[in-house]
């Protein structure tokens, strides 16, 4: 749930919409576009830069993991992100 947060989406939502909020969010926080706005702005920005790639690769794993799963199996949910998803 903390990823999606981060990436400020909700439940259920298509990757497709993951992928656009990822990138809108790493365009807005990219350190270089604070590059001139001092250091500790900079910082700040380099930081919720790293949170969001790491909150994009998390729900990326996640998903990957229940892809991978067998047809016989319905999630409920993985590694407590709170997501239902129905493998068939």
């Amino acid at each position: 749930q903390w990823a999606l947060k981060v990436l400020e989406l909700q439940d259920g939502v298509s990757q497709d919409e993951i992928k656009k909020a990822y990138r809108r969010m790493a365009m807005k926080y990219h350190p270089d576009k604070v590059a001139n706005a001092g250091e500790e702005i900079k910082q700040q920005a380099t930081e919720k830069f790293r949170t969001i790639n790491e909150a994009y690769e998390h729900i990326k794993r996640l998903r990957e993991k229940v892809e991978n799963v067998s047809d016989q199996w319905e999630l409920k949910t993985v590694w407590g992100v709170g997501y239902k998803f129905e493998v068939k």
